[in-house]
């Protein structure tokens, strides 16, 4: 009777084991159709790739999401999206969707089914974006696709108003860094300096951060409706004018000229350019 119990449970345990190795090593017909994406992507700039999956059983499907290089690090080091990597997700039949923006879980619909996950990279380089689909912990697709990201381009760009009356002449300066990349520059170290254009004294000389977001211009002004230097010419180089709280400021006279240099850098990118007052001569610097 005992060795009769011993073989009824061994055969149990087997049908047990089977089932379980079965059931695991099922999967649902779901295959990634295409991973859309721009070939080109900002530095520090948030995007989404497109994974377009296509669920050819009539039944709803649960499958988990992995993304490899969705974000990468300042060290070039891709990070974890096991977490908040989905954004959004559409479909044919999109009040049925579900999905866990945090765990990469999501529920297909039959048909084509279109998810959002975010993307973002803190080095430039060119990244292998790596899109796996697991159903019972197993791979059932992977696809791959590259992204190049590219860093901002800086450059500097200087000019100026005049106002003229009996006793003064007001020069007001005005600047831009300019970004013809995608990236976005963070606490760009620029310095507004003033000299005098015969000796070479250096008068005023300020320093001011700025952000420069990709493909856009920031002004260096950092006071509204103020410009980001005056120079001020009278016969005795001295009023009483005041120019508060602009700090970039110099009062000269009549007759004397003054350079105005403005420098950027960000990052190994080192930017300038040169404005002569009262000239209207201007020189514009190259990158080094």
């Amino acid at each position: 009777m005992r060795k009769e119990f011993l073989i009824i449970a061994l055969v149990i345990f087997i049908l047990i084991f089977a089932g379980i190795f079965l059931h695991k090593g099922e999967s649902d017909d779901v295959s990634i159709v295409a991973l859309n994406t721009p070939p080109t992507m900002g530095l520090d700039v948030i995007g989404q790739l497109e994974v377009v999956i296509k669920n050819n059983e009539s039944h709803m499907v649960d499958i988990s999401l992995d993304v490899k290089n969705a974000f990468v690090d300042e060290n070039g080091r891709g990070l974890s999206t096991s977490r908040m990597m989905i954004s959004g997700i559409s479909g044919e039949n999109q009040d049925k969707y579900d999905y866990d923006a945090i765990s990469g879980k999501v529920t297909l619909s039959p048909g084509e089914n279109r998810i959002l996950v975010l993307v973002g990279y803190e080095a430039t380089g060119t990244y292998d974006v790596e899109v796996k689909l697991y159903q019972n912990e197993q791979v059932i697709d992977e696809k791959v696709t590259s992204i190049e990201v590219l860093p901002p381009k800086l450059s500097v760009e200087l000019e100026y108003t005049e106002k003229r009356s009996d006793d003064m002449l007001i020069y007001m300066i005005d600047g831009y860094i300019l970004n013809e990349g995608p990236g976005r520059a963070e606490d760009v170290d620029a310095t507004i300096i003033i000299s005098n254009l015969e000796s070479g004294e250096v008068l005023s000389s300020e320093k001011y951060q700025y952000y420069v977001g990709g493909n856009t211009k920031t002004s260096l002004s950092e006071w509204r409706d103020l410009p980001a230097a005056i120079i001020e010419l009278s016969d005795t180089g001295d009023s009483e004018k005041s120019y508060m709280p602009l700090e970039s400021v110099v009062k000269g006279k009549r007759g004397e000229a003054y350079l105005v240099t403005v420098e950027a850098r960000w990052n190994d990118q080192n930017v300038s350019s040169e404005l002569i007052i009262p000239n209207s001569y201007e020189q514009k610097g190259d990158s080094l």
